[in-house]
């Protein structure tokens, strides 16, 4: 009998003290301090991208009632874009400010001297669209049945421009009419241009500087620049090429139009854009 209750006596024991060691655990579980929950970051949102703005610029147009001409634009890739079309003249004083919309896969056909009101000038056209890829054309055609062996079309240039061009021929001939057209892309500062001729052999002949008026252009009648540059040393025949820097990273476009009327044509090339010059 004495043995069970010491057996009784030592298990009562045995129990309250493994209850008094699970309220010790558990104290010391509640008396350790929370952590602080952990920052929330903020997502920042994402920039949003700024649309892409198709620019054209055809560096010479002619609104003349003795010619017909032609600004043609199309819808490159169907997505009916807004077209914004700016007529300038050679000293960049606007002509004519419209927005268009192309019809999807469409085009507008302007005849330029309707257009602007049977004005007889001379300027520069640009074309942006922030909606959809863009091309274009320029057509010159003359009324004179005798004179169509010159008409002439040619491309729209790229509207944002090069700093630096190459005119990779140019004739200097008595008979023929040769002119290059440099028109300045920006919108509102001129642009100093260098203009560099050499001859086939790559010597220098002429180098004449010209400033360009904020969305005009210039004319550079080749034959008459190399007799002033030149004077006794000056060939009534000369080839070669021509290379033009935009001073200051600005940027520009051209075209090389030569026109023999003995010989009835007349052509329109455009300037290549280029990273050299010599």
């Amino acid at each position: 009998m004495r043995r069970i209750l010491i057996s009784i006596l030592a298990l009562f024991v045995t129990m309250m003290l493994a209850s008094h060691g699970a309220d010790g655990q558990s104290k010391k579980k509640k008396s350790q301090p929370t952590p602080p929950p952990a920052p929330q970051v903020q997502e920042q949102p994402a920039p949003v991208p700024q649309p892409t703005v198709n620019r054209l610029i055809v560096n010479s147009f002619v609104s003349d009632p003795d010619l017909t001409t032609h600004l043609v634009i199309t819808d490159l890739d169907g997505t009916s874009p807004t077209v914004h079309i700016q007529f300038y003249d050679e000293n960049g004083t606007i002509l004519y400010d419209k927005y268009e919309i192309l019809a999807q896969f469409g085009k507008i056909n302007y005849d330029i001297y309707k257009v602007l009101g049977q004005k007889k000038t001379t300027g520069t056209v640009r074309a942006e669209s922030p909606t959809g890829r863009i091309v274009g054309q320029y057509w010159q055609f003359y009324n004179d049945p005798e004179k169509h062996g010159l008409n002439v079309a040619l491309p729209a240039s790229n509207g944002d421009g090069f700093s630096k061009l190459l005119c990779e021929h140019f004739g200097s001939v008595p008979d023929i009419t040769s002119t290059l057209v440099i028109a300045n892309t920006e919108r509102d500062k001129p642009t100093i241009v260098n203009i560099k001729f050499y001859d086939d052999e790559g010597t220098i002949l002429a180098m004449i500087r010209k400033v360009i008026s904020p969305n005009g252009h210039i004319s550079v009648p080749i034959h008459d620049t190399l007799k002033d540059a030149l004077k006794d040393s000056f060939k009534e025949t000369l080839v070669g090429v021509v290379y033009v820097d935009a001073e200051g990273g600005q940027h520009i476009t051209g075209e090389y139009w030569e026109r023999s009327d003995s010989q009835h044509y007349q052509i329109a090339l455009p300037m290549e854009g280029t990273q050299k010059t010599r």
